[in-house]
């Protein structure tokens, strides 16, 4: 069990505020890689990525996943936030493969939009 999920909800009151609330799942990190004595790999943090993720999907109104120079700052290019069809709710996921995330993300959203 690996991985970091956020949520983030807009704030019906505050226009430009959204409230986010996130849940580490058990390895929310993976260490560096090295072959031999070259580093090729300096290790992942799912917590960040996530939120690269949810960033890039918030001011775009789309879901993540996109060419590294679509995105700003630290946002992330990788799959795994998704946005309400309503927009206003951003489910996101990072620790898996961007189509696992992508399902994980999916199936936030899909509460969400029965509430």
């Amino acid at each position: 069990k690996r991985g970091f999920f956020e949520v983030s909800i807009k704030n019906d009151k505050f226009e430009d505020q959204w409230d986010s609330s996130s849940r580490p799942f058990g390895q929310i990190s993976m260490e560096p890689e090295k072959e031999g004595d070259i580093v090729i790999n300096n290790g992942t943090s799912f917590d960040t990525t996530v939120h690269g993720k949810v960033a890039y999907a918030r001011r775009t109104g789309t879901k993540s996943g996109t060419h590294y120079w679509e995105v700003r700052g630290t946002e992330s290019w990788w799959n795994g936030a998704l946005i309400s069809r309503d927009g206003k709710c951003i489910c996101g996921f990072s620790g898996l493969k961007g189509y696992d995330d992508i399902e994980i993300a999916r199936a936030g959203i899909d509460v969400y939009e029965k509430l």
